[in-house]
């Protein structure tokens, strides 16, 4: 129930009349708010899309195998630390260290499959193939969605190549 003085459209289209002056509603003025909030939105767009994706660097050489890229796990690691700096190069930085992260986690699991061993040096593609087809049978395994840790490491992904 409306009190005195409180303004309610009737129909939800057109001003009512204010109960206690009889005088009809007018909106207020939101156009500075909303240009306000317009302008606050377009610069939040526009630095977002001046920051540059900084990728992980490439191996000046191709690596077609799983023992090459063994051999390039402490350029992955640089200094051993991370920069969350904000910079282009600080993120560079910082990805190819994920980089080697996942290239350790990658050779673990190669070594365990028998995909990397005195016999058998098969390509990187092959091992991290492998790899993201047995972690999916490890979220089944754990009751986890699949397609929403997917999500969840695209999200990661997508802010780590922005810094």
């Amino acid at each position: 129930m409306a009190r005195p003085g409180n303004r309610i459209r009737s129909d939800h289209g057109g001003p009512s009349p204010d109960r206690s002056t009889g005088a009809a509603w007018q909106p207020h003025d939101t156009s500075a708010a909303a240009a306000g909030a317009a302008a606050t939105v377009e610069a939040a767009t526009a630095a977002a899309a001046d920051k540059t994706e900084c990728p992980a660097p490439i191996p000046g050489d191709p690596v077609a195998s799983l023992s090459q890229l063994m051999d390039l796990l402490a350029w992955y690691d640089g200094d051993a630390r991370m920069r969350y700096d904000g910079t282009a190069a600080g993120a560079r930085h910082d990805n190819g260290r994920r980089a080697g992260l996942a290239a350790f986690a990658a050779l673990a699991f190669a070594v365990r499959a028998g995909l990397l061993s005195p016999r058998n040096d098969e390509a990187p593609a092959t091992a991290i193939g492998d790899l993201l087809a047995d972690l999916r049978h490890l979220a089944d395994s754990l009751g986890l969605d699949y397609a929403d840790l997917d999500t969840r490491g695209e999200d990661h992904y997508r802010h780590e190549l922005r810094g």
